[in-house]
């Protein structure tokens, strides 16, 4: 028999307190897994939830211009060519979605401007698809200014090129 076990003449109670305590802490244990739980099961539901809601707004890969011959492909032969003071928009009309390249070369700055930058080209891509030519591979190219933009000062620089891309798109339409 263990020492704890062993009843003392000054404390014969020390047996029946730790079986209350047992009895305690086991239905403690019993009520916090089923509280643990119900709370992953709200948390997987919330979490899902999250989920779709950041694929309401996510940037698939549909959308991407993805692979380095298809920039490439794009830096050479865009047909649609339109500058601004914080970047160089190129253009290839294609089949499907409408998708976004982006390239910060060293030039556009460090890795915390480069980086900047091209979230605010691709939210601008994400927010407003009305800006940009329809079923079109759009590259931009960003320059050392880009990052020192907000999204609204980014939108109305391309807003103020827009009708130059307008136009553009549809002397290719009819050429």
């Amino acid at each position: 028999e263990p020492n704890w076990m062993m009843t003392s003449p000054i404390s014969s109670t020390r047996p029946a307190r730790l079986t209350r305590f047992l009895t305690w802490i086991s239905t403690w244990a019993i009520k916090r897994s089923d509280s643990l739980r119900s709370a992953r099961l709200r948390t997987s539901a919330k979490a899902e939830l999250d989920h779709s809601a950041l694929m309401m707004n996510a940037f698939p890969k549909a959308h991407r211009v993805r692979k380095r011959p298809e920039f490439l492909e794009l830096q050479r032969h865009a047909r649609l060519k339109v500058r601004s003071n914080s970047f160089l928009l190129l253009a290839e009309p294609g089949a499907g979605p409408s998708r976004l390249g982006i390239v910060a070369s060293r030039r556009a700055g460090n890795s915390v401007e480069r980086n900047r930058s091209k979230r605010l080209v691709r939210e601008l891509f994400r927010l407003n698809p009305g800006l940009f030519p329809p079923s079109c591979d759009v590259l931009v190219i960003v320059n050392p200014t880009t990052a020192t933009l907000s999204l609204g000062e980014l939108r109305a620089e391309l807003i103020a090129c827009q009708p130059e891309l307008v136009r553009r798109t549809r002397r290719l339409g009819r050429a």
